[in-house]
Protein backbone atom coordinates (compact mmCIF):
# COMPACT_ATOMS: atom_id res chain seq x y z
CA UNK A 1 0.00 0.00 0.00
CA UNK A 2 1.01 3.37 -0.90
CA UNK A 3 1.81 6.08 1.61
CA UNK A 4 -1.74 8.05 0.50
CA UNK A 5 -3.26 4.56 0.95
CA UNK A 6 -1.84 4.50 4.36
CA UNK A 7 -2.78 7.70 5.34
CA UNK A 8 -6.43 6.90 3.70
CA UNK A 9 -6.83 4.10 6.14
CA UNK A 10 -5.63 5.78 9.27
CA UNK A 11 -7.69 8.51 8.39
CA UNK A 12 -10.76 5.86 8.12
CA UNK A 13 -10.05 4.19 11.20
CA UNK A 14 -10.08 7.82 13.25
CA UNK A 15 -13.58 8.87 11.31
CA UNK A 16 -14.91 5.26 12.19
CA UNK A 17 -13.88 5.43 15.66
CA UNK A 18 -15.16 9.12 16.24
CA UNK A 19 -17.92 8.09 14.79
CA UNK A 20 -18.08 5.18 17.94
CA UNK A 21 -17.64 7.48 20.38
CA UNK A 22 -20.56 9.99 19.24
CA UNK A 23 -22.70 6.74 19.05
CA UNK A 24 -22.22 5.46 22.52
CA UNK A 25 -22.21 9.02 23.92
CA UNK A 26 -25.37 9.56 22.57
CA UNK A 27 -26.79 6.11 23.53
CA UNK A 28 -25.41 7.21 27.23
CA UNK A 29 -27.14 10.55 27.37
CA UNK A 30 -30.62 9.54 25.88
CA UNK A 31 -30.97 6.85 27.64
CA UNK A 32 -30.01 8.33 31.10
CA UNK A 33 -32.85 7.25 33.93
CA UNK A 34 -34.62 10.57 34.30
CA UNK A 35 -35.79 9.87 37.75
CA UNK A 36 -32.79 9.11 39.31
CA UNK A 37 -30.91 12.28 37.56
CA UNK A 38 -33.58 14.55 39.21
CA UNK A 39 -33.06 13.34 42.26
CA UNK A 40 -29.42 13.79 41.77
CA UNK A 41 -29.94 17.17 40.86
CA UNK A 42 -31.01 17.95 44.17
CA UNK A 43 -27.63 17.14 45.78
CA UNK A 44 -24.95 18.22 42.99
CA UNK A 45 -25.02 21.08 41.40
CA UNK A 46 -23.02 18.91 38.62
CA UNK A 47 -26.23 17.32 37.88
CA UNK A 48 -28.43 19.95 37.60
CA UNK A 49 -26.34 21.63 35.40
CA UNK A 50 -26.90 18.24 32.92
CA UNK A 51 -30.70 18.07 33.65
CA UNK A 52 -30.66 21.52 32.19
CA UNK A 53 -28.98 20.78 29.43
CA UNK A 54 -31.19 17.55 28.75
CA UNK A 55 -34.65 19.54 29.25
CA UNK A 56 -34.20 20.87 25.75
CA UNK A 57 -33.23 17.92 23.26
CA UNK A 58 -33.85 19.05 20.09
CA UNK A 59 -30.63 20.99 19.17
CA UNK A 60 -28.36 17.52 20.93
CA UNK A 61 -30.87 15.37 18.88
CA UNK A 62 -30.37 17.89 15.52
CA UNK A 63 -26.35 17.70 16.25
CA UNK A 64 -26.79 14.17 16.23
CA UNK A 65 -28.42 13.13 13.44
CA UNK A 66 -26.59 15.83 11.93
CA UNK A 67 -23.46 13.80 12.86
CA UNK A 68 -24.41 10.15 11.81
CA UNK A 69 -24.94 12.05 8.05
CA UNK A 70 -21.79 14.00 7.55
CA UNK A 71 -19.73 11.38 9.05
CA UNK A 72 -21.33 8.98 6.69
CA UNK A 73 -20.36 10.96 3.97
CA UNK A 74 -16.59 11.30 4.72
CA UNK A 75 -16.50 7.04 5.72
CA UNK A 76 -18.23 6.66 2.51
CA UNK A 77 -15.83 8.95 0.64
CA UNK A 78 -12.37 7.78 1.98
CA UNK A 79 -13.83 4.34 1.74
CA UNK A 80 -14.02 4.59 -1.81
CA UNK A 81 -10.33 6.61 -2.38
CA UNK A 82 -9.11 3.86 -0.14
CA UNK A 83 -10.11 1.38 -2.61
CA UNK A 84 -9.02 3.62 -5.55
CA UNK A 85 -5.93 3.71 -4.66
CA UNK A 86 -5.61 -0.11 -3.85
CA UNK A 87 -7.41 -1.51 -6.88
CA UNK A 88 -6.10 -1.23 -10.41
CA UNK A 89 -8.33 -2.92 -12.67
CA UNK A 90 -10.59 -2.61 -16.04
CA UNK A 91 -13.58 0.19 -15.72
CA UNK A 92 -15.68 -2.66 -15.28
CA UNK A 93 -14.09 -4.37 -12.82
CA UNK A 94 -13.11 -0.96 -11.41
CA UNK A 95 -16.35 -0.25 -10.47
CA UNK A 96 -17.82 -3.84 -9.44
CA UNK A 97 -14.74 -3.78 -6.91
CA UNK A 98 -15.59 -0.14 -5.55
CA UNK A 99 -19.40 -1.25 -4.98
CA UNK A 100 -18.35 -4.35 -3.23
CA UNK A 101 -16.01 -2.60 -1.13
CA UNK A 102 -18.37 0.26 -0.61
CA UNK A 103 -21.28 -2.20 0.80
CA UNK A 104 -18.85 -4.45 2.59
CA UNK A 105 -17.72 -1.24 4.39
CA UNK A 106 -21.06 -0.24 4.91
CA UNK A 107 -21.66 -3.43 6.92
CA UNK A 108 -18.02 -2.75 8.72
CA UNK A 109 -18.82 0.69 9.66
CA UNK A 110 -22.34 0.03 10.58
CA UNK A 111 -20.84 -2.77 13.05
CA UNK A 112 -18.18 -0.90 14.85
CA UNK A 113 -19.52 2.39 14.88
CA UNK A 114 -23.13 2.01 15.72
CA UNK A 115 -23.93 -1.89 16.95
CA UNK A 116 -21.04 -2.58 19.00
CA UNK A 117 -20.67 1.14 20.37
CA UNK A 118 -24.16 0.71 21.53
CA UNK A 119 -24.07 -2.18 23.47
CA UNK A 120 -20.70 -1.27 24.67
CA UNK A 121 -22.82 2.22 26.66
CA UNK A 122 -25.49 0.05 27.91
CA UNK A 123 -22.50 -1.52 29.83
CA UNK A 124 -22.08 1.88 30.91
CA UNK A 125 -25.64 3.38 31.24
CA UNK A 126 -25.24 5.38 34.67
CA UNK A 127 -25.85 9.07 35.07
CA UNK A 128 -21.99 9.95 36.05
CA UNK A 129 -21.38 8.81 32.13
CA UNK A 130 -23.55 11.18 31.28
CA UNK A 131 -21.89 13.91 32.94
CA UNK A 132 -18.97 12.35 31.86
CA UNK A 133 -20.10 13.15 27.84
CA UNK A 134 -21.84 16.30 28.62
CA UNK A 135 -18.52 18.77 27.84
CA UNK A 136 -18.06 16.44 24.92
CA UNK A 137 -21.84 16.70 23.40
CA UNK A 138 -21.82 20.42 23.26
CA UNK A 139 -18.34 20.83 21.82
CA UNK A 140 -19.55 18.70 19.35
CA UNK A 141 -23.27 20.91 19.32
CA UNK A 142 -20.80 24.31 18.84
CA UNK A 143 -18.62 22.69 15.96
CA UNK A 144 -21.70 21.45 13.88
CA UNK A 145 -23.89 24.51 14.81
CA UNK A 146 -23.55 26.31 11.59
CA UNK A 147 -24.65 23.04 9.90
CA UNK A 148 -27.19 22.01 11.77
CA UNK A 149 -28.45 26.05 11.86
CA UNK A 150 -28.84 25.78 8.04
CA UNK A 151 -31.37 22.29 8.37
CA UNK A 152 -33.11 23.88 10.60
CA UNK A 153 -33.45 27.17 8.24
CA UNK A 154 -33.86 24.50 5.35
CA UNK A 155 -36.43 22.34 7.10
CA UNK A 156 -38.52 25.35 8.35
CA UNK A 157 -38.83 26.77 4.98
CA UNK A 158 -40.16 23.28 3.25
CA UNK A 159 -42.04 23.11 5.95
CA UNK A 160 -43.73 26.15 5.23
CA UNK A 161 -44.52 25.61 1.80
CA UNK A 162 -45.90 22.08 2.01
CA UNK A 163 -48.13 23.85 5.18
CA UNK A 164 -46.65 21.54 7.90
CA UNK A 165 -46.39 23.26 11.19
CA UNK A 166 -42.88 24.61 11.51
CA UNK A 167 -42.97 24.38 15.56
CA UNK A 168 -44.81 21.56 15.82
CA UNK A 169 -44.17 19.71 19.59
CA UNK A 170 -44.02 15.96 19.40
CA UNK A 171 -45.29 13.92 22.61
CA UNK A 172 -41.79 12.57 24.38
CA UNK A 173 -41.86 9.56 26.41
CA UNK A 174 -39.30 8.88 28.72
Amino acid sequence: MSPDGSRLLILLLFLILFRAFTTSAEHIIVEVNDAKLKDLAEEDAKYKKLCDFLSAPSAMLNTFSVHRALSGICIGTVLVYLVEECIKAEAVWHIIWIAAAVLAGTVIVSVFSDVIPKRIAEKNLSEKAALRTMPFIRALMILLSPVTGLINALSFVLSKIFGLSAYAKMDVVT
